[in-house]
């Protein structure tokens, strides 16, 4: 059992190395125009800067033009 925990221990350890790799990986956050999934998916955008993951680009889905609406949701800095 010992020996379980310790492949899936190393795996784990894989992963997080390979999510935070910023030549191999990137994250996109993909969201809906409301506040409360903008919100949502910005808190999401700054817990994986925080653990090293690269984020950078944030998808709003089901936006048919561009507006002021959409302008509160949008950083003036780079994701």
């Amino acid at each position: 059992m010992n020996e379980y925990f310790s492949f899936v221990q190393a795996r784990m350890e894989e992963a997080k190395s390979l999510f935070r790799n910023a030549e191999t990986t990137q994250f996109i956050i993909v969201t809906i125009p409301t506040v409360m999934a903008a919100a949502e998916s910005a808190r999401l955008a700054d817990a994986l800067r925080k653990e090293g993951v690269p984020v950078q680009l944030m998808v709003i889905n089901q936006v048919r033009q561009i507006s002021s609406f959409y302008a509160c949701f949008v950083p003036s800095q780079k994701l």
